[in-house]
Formats: C-alpha cells, sequence, structure tokens
C-alpha cells in the first residue's frame, strides 16, 4: 500500500494540532490550549486584553 506524502504530511499535521498544548507562558485562547495543571491567563492593560498565556492557577 503506498501513500502520497501529501497524505502522509497531512495525516501528521492534523496529529500534531490536535494532541499539542501550551506550556507555561505559552500562547492560549482558553484553558483547553494549555497543558495539565495550567489555565489561560487574560492580561489586561487599561481594561483592554493585551495578551494571554497559560500559567498556573492564582499567580
Amino acid at each position: 500500500m503506498h501513500f502520497s506524502f501529501l497524505a502522509v504530511l497531512a495525516a501528521l499535521t492534523a496529529f500534531v494540532s490536535v494532541s499539542a498544548c501550551s506550556i507555561q507562558y505559552g500562547a492560549c485562547t482558553d484553558d483547553t490550549d494549555c497543558c495539565a495543571d495550567l489555565v489561560c491567563v487574560t492580561h489586561l492593560e487599561y481594561g483592554n486584553v493585551v495578551g494571554q498565556d497559560c500559567d498556573y492557577p492564582g499567580k
């Protein structure tokens, strides 16, 4: 059975994007983007969102 290079590449890309998580200080949009025990923290400046990253709760 032969697979094309693009089919294999697409399968690996899909697997990586589903299984990857952000480590501490990694970018996120919600808690599900972060690795275990981390939450997505929104940083505000004068009431405006200036960034989001993964960190431990309460920090």
